[in-house]
């Protein structure tokens, strides 16, 4: 699957597209399909969020939480929490409203901000909340956020106004929805583990990657570290950083004309046969067949290209993982099987 492409920072921070100074809040319905996106990868943004599942069934992944959402239904992702999102069917799609706290109070040191927003936005534990459209608080959220969805695509004068209105009910019925506190302190904390690791990752994908080095980076054990990425995110380390490699190589095959041994090599393969082994394994298609189905108009370069450069790294046939899996005991062959379950 193709990810949804977003405008995110160094930091993995979404800007969302629409937001205005001077009226901070954008609509927008994401429909999952094999001939867009497959899934919204990680990334986080200081907006609020408030989703309706409008078709099939979307499974939202907060702070290392699993929920899936089926249509009727939504959910609220507080401020600066990590995020991904993907469909659990075909032909799932969701409506999407991003708002800045600011549309309720821009003074932080004021009455409102304090007595209203300060409590959610600054709990460390509170991640999101179901919208389940058999609850009668939740519902009339699910209400707002169709309404609000109405207004902008038939604006009349004045139309600001009556959004934030809407945007205020929203937030009193939030205030009602909110959960007995779980006194779960870790939530936060490891929100901020996983930004730093994706980070790495996305920065460094090119480059040989250490486990020891992210396990560094975020303060445990080469093993705590593997048990906590498969925990919070519910795949191995090693599986994430193949598939964000392979989507990357993605861009570069349908947006230049970048020979696919280069390619292979830009994204962290020292070997173009290998890069074509793990690309089907996740793709079910080789790199130059998805290029040419998908209108891409290139050569496909002799496999001896990244030799002839004298390029240094690992063997023939090795990706830049290995040291990954091998801190965690994962022979090459696994890795790549499983890299394609």
């Amino acid at each position: 699957m193709i990810p949804k492409k977003l405008r995110i920072d160094k930091d993995k921070r979404e800007l969302p597209v629409g937001l205005s100074p001077g009226f901070p809040m954008t609509v927008l319905i994401n429909r999952f399909s094999a001939f867009s996106y497959g899934f919204i990868d990680w990334h986080w943004h200081d907006e609020l969020q408030y989703c309706l599942v409008l078709s099939g069934s979307v499974l939202f992944l907060v702070d290392g939480r699993r929920v899936a959402i089926s249509e009727g239904s939504g959910i609220f992702i507080n401020t600066q929490r990590l995020h991904r999102i993907e469909p659990e069917n075909d032909g799932a799609s969701y409506l999407c409203i991003y708002f800045s706290a600011g549309l309720i109070s821009e003074n932080i040191k004021g009455f409102l901000y304090s007595r209203y927003l300060s409590p959610v936005l600054a709990d460390p534990t509170l991640a999101f909340i179901v919208l389940d459209k058999e609850d009668g608080k939740a519902g009339k959220i699910l209400d707002s956020l169709l309404e609000i969805r109405r207004l902008r695509e038939n604006p009349s004068p004045g139309v600001e106004l009556d959004i934030c209105s809407q945007v205020i009910s929203i937030w009193k019925d939030t205030l009602q929805c909110l959960p007995e506190r779980s006194g779960e302190k870790t939530t936060y904390e490891n929100s901020e583990r996983l930004k730093k690791i994706l980070r790495f990752i996305h920065a460094h994908y090119a480059d040989r990657i250490s486990l020891g080095d992210i396990a560094a980076l975020i303060g445990l054990s080469r093993g705590e570290c593997c048990r906590f990425f498969q925990k919070t995110v519910g795949q191995p380390l090693f599986r994430y950083l193949m598939a964000y490699r392979i989507n990357k190589s993605i861009d570069l095959l349908l947006g230049t004309d970048k020979g696919v041994a280069e390619i292979a090599y830009e994204t962290g393969f020292n070997s173009q046969s290998y890069f074509t082994k793990c690309f089907k394994a996740l793709k079910n298609v080789t790199p130059s067949r998805l290029r040419l189905e998908y209108g891409a108009q290139v050569d496909t370069p002799d496999p001896e290209d990244i030799a002839c450069r004298g390029r240094t790294g690992p063997p023939e046939g090795a990706c830049r993982t290995e040291d990954l899996r091998s801190s965690q005991g994962e022979p090459s062959t696994r890795a790549y099987n499983a890299a394609s379950e």
